[in-house]
């Protein structure tokens, strides 16, 4: 029996000639690095209390800093999950283990306007031998259910603000106000991007239309046209699916990205006694949000910023430093660590095997 597709493999790539020619060398995994070492250590700097990193001895437990890592390690398998469920069962659970490895390793390495979603197509290809058109498919519907999570979070959020102090008071009123803005324009855009992919697609062509008319856009509007082309081709695949399909994929989506905030959760409750569970959750919330738009690569320097601010009148100035660092090296450093292994085995058997055919 022929296996299903999100896509068929004729159907336009996602994957551009940059994406292509992008090669992980020392300057990619060296700026992400820089810019957290940075950011850390101002973070460390503007925070400093004499005798912090002693005193964490005394109130560490060690058996919350596992089930972080116990975490980050089902967040790692209900994205592959994710992928052999999108797939139809084409990527295999242990490949869709690596696939979601690398799509962690190239949002940490690439701005976060680029991600990893290319590149993980890509690697499908190169993995598993699956068309660019069929990879791209699948990793548009995943991207689309991100979109999907990232509007009903934000959601749940304005809710949920209405009883916990989500955005600190400290920021002041205009700080306050240009977060909420903020977060209502990600959920209008998710709101819109879903509902013109499954519903009106005509909605985002008129949009992209009417965006790169403007004078200093209208150089970029043929790509924009063809991108328009590429994403109603995948978008006309994915609206065929069955109804469980997309239940099955929103309720994984939301599994994996609570498991991103309990991570920090527990890594908070590991080396301190000061926090509030509740308000801990809706501020990983809020920080991973601002993520979004971060133009440095894996928001790096973006992210600690948002985290000294976000975090700072929960912890105390004492615990901001070491639970920053704990979370950054678990969810960030960790995965560069596994990605550059997996991608250089994938390019390097990749190529010898195109030697090999030739």
């Amino acid at each position: 029996m022929e296996t299903p597709q999100i896509a068929p493999a004729h159907v336009p790539s996602i994957v551009s000639e940059e994406v292509r020619a992008y090669k992980v060398n020392a300057k990619n995994l060296f700026l992400p690095l820089f810019f957290s070492a940075i950011a850390f250590g101002i973070v460390t700097w503007l925070t400093y209390v004499p005798g912090m990193w002693s005193n964490l001895l005394q109130v560490f437990k060690p058996w919350l800093l596992v089930a972080a890592l116990v975490t980050v390690s089902t967040r790692v398998l209900l994205g592959a999950i994710r992928i052999n469920l999108v797939s139809h069962g084409r990527i295999p659970f242990i490949p869709a283990i690596r696939t979601q490895l690398v799509w962690d390793f190239y949002a940490n390495i690439t701005p976060s306007v680029i991600g990893g979603t290319p590149f993980a197509a890509l690697y499908m290809n190169k993995d598993q031998r699956v068309p660019l058109g069929e990879a791209s498919g699948i990793m548009m519907f995943l991207m689309l259910l991100d979109q999907i999570w990232f509007a009903v979070s934000i959601l749940i959020m304005l809710v949920a603000s209405l009883y916990v102090e989500i955005i600190p008071a400290s920021i002041g009123s205009i700080g306050e106000g240009a977060i909420s803005l903020y977060f209502l324009v990600i959920m209008g855009w998710a709101a819109i991007f879903a509902y013109a992919t499954l519903v009106r697609p005509q909605i985002l062509e008129w949009t992209i239309g009417k965006l790169f008319s403007l004078p200093f856009l209208r150089r970029f509007k043929g790509r924009a046209d063809r991108e328009m082309e590429s994403l109603q081709a995948r978008a006309a695949i994915i609206r065929k699916e069955k109804p469980i399909f997309f239940v099955k994929g929103v309720l994984l989506t939301a599994s994996l990205w609570v498991c991103r905030y309990f991570l920090l959760l527990f890594v908070v409750m590991s080396i301190t006694d000061v926090y509030n569970p509740v308000q801990i959750i809706f501020r990983a919330m809020a920080i991973l949000l601002s993520y979004i738009i971060m133009p440095t690569p894996g928001g790096a320097g973006g992210i600690e910023a948002a985290y000294t601010v976000f975090m700072t009148p929960l912890l105390g100035a004492a615990f901001v430093a070491p639970t920053l660092f704990a979370w950054r090296f678990i969810g960030f450093y960790i995965f560069i660590i596994i990605g550059v292994f997996l991608t250089t085995k994938t390019m390097g058997e990749s190529s010898l095997r195109k030697n090999q055919d030739e």
